[in-house]
């Protein structure tokens, strides 16, 4: 007898997959440049950031191609903070689904992710240019995967466990929107990691996205990658991803009643 869960898991993910596509429509579906904003907000930025931080505070100085070195965290970082957002909010969101439709509610979340996804994509076509302009056009690109792959396992970890917790606690959303603010500068996303003192490097590398980062900017400017940082993303994400996968599958079942 053939086994019927390969098939289960197709179905799912192409359940993922046109949930991820009508978001991404609704999201940019009023605007006239529609994805091109997914781009022009962070790219716009990292270009103000750039030039205060070049002109101004100097900090620049010390980085080479400090523009793309910039938007290589700006737009990694807007990928971050509109997934987990969106994926925050994803079964309330959809509360008509969840009382209505007899799915694994795992599905909302991911789709809501997939949906801000699919516009980062656009984002490493950014990225791709930057190194064209910038001369560090090399097989360190080979990496560019490898720092997706990496993300999109932190941002999943982090938003399954935030959207189990989100039915039941509507501040969530508002306490993460808090944190986010606090992150774009506890994140080496304006300044290098070498400007941090020595004492303080290793609290900066428990933070997910600094291993996140350094894989990008190994890829893109051929920086030596934060091996402790990223080991920490990784690792800690994988674990991260079991308990929230756990909390999210017990909990799943008061979310009707909830929504």
């Amino acid at each position: 007898m053939q086994d019927p869960r390969p098939a289960v898991w197709r179905e799912r993910l192409a359940l993922v997959g046109a949930l991820s596509q009508k978001n991404f429509q609704v999201r940019y579906k009023a605007t006239s440049l529609g994805v091109l904003w997914a781009v022009a907000q962070p790219l716009f930025q990292a270009v103000v950031l750039a030039v205060i931080f070049t002109q101004v505070f100097r900090l620049g100085d010390s980085v080479p191609h400090y523009p793309v070195y910039v938007i290589s965290g700006i737009l990694p970082w807007a990928f971050f903070t509109q997934s987990l957002l969106a994926a925050t909010t994803a079964v309330t969101d959809n509360s008509s689904l969840v009382r209505k439709v007899s799915v694994p509610l795992v599905v909302f979340p991911a789709a809501a992710i997939g949906g801000v996804g699919i516009a980062f994509s656009a984002s490493l076509l950014v990225l791709l240019g930057a190194t064209v302009v910038a001369g560090t056009w090399s097989w360190h690109l080979l990496l560019l995967p490898v720092a997706v792959l990496l993300h999109l396992l932190v941002v999943a970890a982090v938003g399954l466990l935030t959207a189990a917790f989100h039915v039941a606690f509507r501040d969530i959303r508002y306490v993460i929107e808090s944190l986010l603010l606090v992150g774009l500068y506890a994140t080496p996303i304006l300044y290098p990691v070498s400007r941090v003192p020595a004492e303080a490097r290793p609290y900066l590398d428990l933070n997910p996205m600094t291993g996140v980062l350094s894989l990008y900017r190994n890829a893109v400017l051929q920086q030596p990658i934060g091996l402790r940082a990223v080991l920490v993303s990784a690792v800690g994400g994988t674990l991260l991803l079991v308990l929230s996968w756990t909390v999210f599958r017990r909990r799943s079942g008061e979310f009707p009643d909830l929504v």
